[in-house]
């Protein structure tokens, strides 16, 4: 089925870090298989959304003589894209023109009032707002009913942005009576407004009627955050017990220990305020025991010893180990041995903790003498093995790496029945694979297979022996290795296995074998990235300087494999209709229009109306929440995947019909129609993303599947590591690019405009692909790692492409560069193609 292929794809988006300065370091080399993209929070998404958007078509080009409404449409584009002045100028001519349809006429004015106020120009929007509100009282037929509680909200906005925050409570209030199903969005910001003016009260009285606004299980994550902000305000007015019982609320449907923690922590401090000192060490005391390895336990306990509170000192130890407090940990575990019973089960872990914590405080002596105590008196604990680990891990940070692959091998040898004595051989042959002594490598990695052929590292350690013998011209020992992985443990990277495998026959002169591995590889998974490598090696064997990127068109599939798909709507649908169980509509509704559990949802309403006032982050929540609701009916993912997408929420759109072919027949994407796959590989900003791509060397289809990896087309995207935008720019890539275009009176907050963020990503990439010797496959690398990292690894590891991806250093690059040229595969199939 084409559920595990096309999810993972869709997962997989997002994990980059985004564009990065030269030199910029990746910083997880740890194994992952993906990095789902996360809903991003209204603090960083308030980006701006058109009040109608028509989607997958360039913005319309206005004739010589524009008529009103198209004014109006293309300055709904350009506030779309971020160019407000040009949104403004559109704007103004439809309310200039005296044939402008009167309803265009209110739009106008209200999505100039918009334009104003995102482009920080407050009394103009504020002026802009009053005027419609006196347009709309004299004639108050000629417009939709929300168009006034839209005009309010965001005449509130304005107010509180100059701020005079009663003034704005009072227009939010005004648009919350036309707009009732507001009530939890637009309560926070009256919330908000009375902290600006310093009316806790106000202001904790409008965020509990938000949080009773919403139930705990249509969302408790948006609750949690509701009742944590309730939380604060009471404590900052004084009044502690309110806040006591609203942490309380909080822990009633609190799941996660480590948050529960960090919830009876900040109780415990509450109480403390009031003078309540039993009621405070009652609350850290379970904030310890609900997360112990965590820093709210380790605040509490704190607390706790200031206070002189008995306190068991093993866990103690065990807390401020956690927390890296070395000097505390060493004392508690001291005091735990001084003081335990003979026999006592804990006895050999506190030692073992305890020459942990040696370790952490540089104490090497001490803990070295610790872990030979523990390895001499404690053989039934399960702290016997990592006792051996962490005696060569001391060695090895002492810089006497020999002596701890020593340690290693001899743990593995003389206890094989531990259970990390698999574990040891693995860590002995990647410290000798890091130190390129690529012979002891291969002899811890071959002992481990030969004496543990059971253990999850056995395959992980002849994929990488396979790889090794094919590096070093040894075509024949590789065959035998990744054959002993593919026959023995086909469960493990069967396509990564399989490509190299038939790379392995060709070196050995074996062609024939080679081409039959690579064909069965190809067409299993043809839109995966090592049945990507099949297809491509089967036409050319050796993968240099971007053949991988140029010659996809050549391999990739047909638009679609159903017989008469003409990539219409009517198709689709009648190809769903042979499988989804309709059991929500009557007979004859069509699947395109959403069942009424999903049409009456609030949060549909209040998702509409939140894009119309340029409030996206909280749109998205709204938006999200539908989808969580209705993730597992097949029949209302394919209405809300073409909702979402009328709405410019692609992402939600992306992963509602990849959702959607989870649960189809479908063995592959391409056994879908066309009409489903294209919101799967769409096309939005279609007229920027080409006109940056072509005006910087690139094909535009790169550049789409580089979007679709980065962002998902979410323009108000924002990562971890602060990557910004559709492009995913850092910080101080944005300023350094700025500075390279000339960009006039730069700031960051400009970064999250689709027409800024587009240029700047693609000026990036193509920069890149220059400062790497044309190679776009190193540019996408340092696009996500940055361009010094990718230099340097394709100094060490050659022109050969699907090697150099294989060898990065870290995980995240590599993930990042097979997933876009799985998009590219896509794009290529249904844009460069005509069906």
């Amino acid at each position: 089925m084409v559920a595990s292929l096309i999810m993972l794809i869709v997962l997989l988006a997002g994990c980059g870090r985004g564009a990065q300065k030269e030199g910029a370091q990746t910083s997880s080399p740890s194994a992952q298989t993906g990095m789902p993209v996360v809903l991003p929070t209204a603090t960083n998404t308030d980006a701006p959304a058109p009040t109608a958007m028509p989607t997958f078509t360039p913005s319309p080009t206005p004739s010589p003589t524009p008529i009103p409404h198209d004014r109006l449409v293309q300055g709904q584009w350009e506030h779309r894209y971020g160019d407000y002045a040009a949104a403004r100028n559109e704007f103004n001519a439809v309310l200039d023109a005296a044939d402008a349809d009167p309803r265009d006429r209110l739009v106008a004015r209200l999505d100039l009032g918009r334009a104003y106020l995102v482009d920080g120009f407050y009394e103009e929007a504020l002026s802009a707002f009053d005027t419609l509100l006196d347009e709309l009282n004299a004639a108050p037929t000629a417009a939709a009913p929300d168009l006034r509680a839209k005009a309010h909200y965001l005449r509130g906005a304005a107010l509180a942005a100059l701020h005079r925050t009663d003034e704005a409570s009072a227009a939010y209030a005004l648009a919350l009576e036309g707009a009732p199903w507001m009530t939890e969005f637009i309560q926070q910001r009256i919330g908000q407004a009375r902290i600006g003016g310093g009316d806790l009260d106000g202001a904790a009285t409008a965020y509990r009627i938000a949080a009773d606004a919403l139930s705990a299980d249509r969302d408790p994550v948006a609750m949690a955050r509701l009742l944590e902000t309730l939380a604060d305000l009471h404590l900052r007015a004084g009044r502690y017990d309110e806040a006591v019982a609203v942490y309380d609320e909080i822990l009633a449907m609190a799941r996660i220990p480590a948050y529960r923690a960090d919830i009876q922590n900040r109780a415990g401090q509450a109480l403390a305020s009031a003078g309540d000192e039993d009621g405070a060490i009652e609350r850290w005391l379970a904030a310890t025991e609900e997360a112990p390895a965590s820093r709210p336990a380790y605040s509490a306990l704190v607390e706790l010893v200031n206070r002189e509170v008995p306190f068991d000192p093993y866990q103690r130890g065990y807390i401020d180990l956690q927390a890296e407090a070395w000097r505390p940990a060493i004392a508690a575990y001291q005091t735990f041995l001084e003081n335990a019973q003979p026999g006592d089960p804990q006895t050999g872990q506190a030692w073992l903790e305890l020459a942990q914590a040696y370790l952490g405080a540089g104490d090497y002596a001490n803990a070295n003498a610790t872990l030979a105590q523990v390895i001499e008196d404690y053989g039934d604990c399960d702290c016997f093995g990592q006792a051996w680990l962490l005696t060569a891990r001391a060695l090895a940070d002492q810089g006497d790496r020999v002596g701890a692959r020593r340690v290693y091998r001899t743990f593995a040898r003389d206890y094989p029945d531990q259970p990390l004595a698999a574990e040891a051989l693995w860590r002995s042959g990647l410290m000798a694979f890091a130190d390129d002594n690529q012979v002891e490598a291969t002899l811890d990695f071959l002992a481990l297979a030969d004496g543990f052929p059971a253990s999850e590292r056995t395959p992980q350690a002849l994929y990488v022996v396979g790889l090794g013998a094919l590096q070093a011209e040894l075509p024949d020992q590789a065959v035998e290795v990744l054959t002993r992985v593919q026959e023995k443990y086909p469960d493990y990277r069967s396509l990564a296995v399989s490509y190299w495998l038939g790379r392995a026959y060709h070196a050995a002169g074996d062609a024939e074998a080679g081409n039959r591995v690579w064909e069965a590889g190809a067409a299993q998974t043809p839109d995966f990235y090592y049945g990507i490598l099949d297809a491509q090696s089967l036409q050319q064997p050796r993968l240099r300087t971007n053949i991988l990127i140029d010659r996809m068109g050549a391999i990739a599939g047909p638009p679609s494999t159903l017989e008469d798909d003409d990539a219409s709507q009517a198709y689709a649908e009648t190809w769903l209709a042979g499988w989804i169980k309709d059991e929500n509509e009557g007979e004859g509704t069509p699947l395109s229009e959403p069942p009424v559990s999903i049409a009456d949802d609030p949060d549909l309403a209040a998702a509409r109306f939140l894009l119309d006032v340029d409030a996206r982050g909280d749109a998205l929540l709204a938006a999200g929440r539908l989808y969580a609701h209705n993730k597992d009916d097949p029949r209302s993912l394919y209405a809300l995947s073409l909702l979402f997408e009328k709405m410019g929420l692609y992402r939600l759109s992306m992963i509602s019909m990849a959702r959607l072919l989870e649960f189809s027949p479908a063995r592959l994407v391409e056994d879908t129609p066309i009409f489903l796959q294209k919101r799967v590989y769409p096309q939005p900003f279609a007229d920027l993303i080409v006109r940056e791509a072509e005006a910087n060397g690139l094909d535009p289809l790169l550049y789409f599947s580089l979007i679709r990896q980065e962002s998902q087309f979410e323009e108000g995207a924002r990562s971890v590591a602060s990557a910004q935008g559709l492009a995913q720019i850092i910080p101080d890539t944005g300023h350094w690019i700025a500075a390279q275009l000339g960009h006039p009176d730069y700031s960051n907050d400009q970064i999250y405009l689709p027409y800024v963020n587009l240029r700047f990503g693609a000026y990036y990439l193509g920069w890149a692909r220059d400062y790497l010797d044309g190679n776009l496959i190193s540019a996408l690398v340092g696009y996500n790692a940055g361009p010094g990292n990718a230099r340097n690894w394709r100094q060490r590891y050659g022109d050969d492409d699907p090697w150099y991806i294989e060898r990065l250093d870290f995980n995240e690059p590599r993930v990042y560069v097979q997933t876009i040229l799985q998009n590219l595969y896509h794009y290529n199939r249904l844009y460069a193609q005509t069906p």
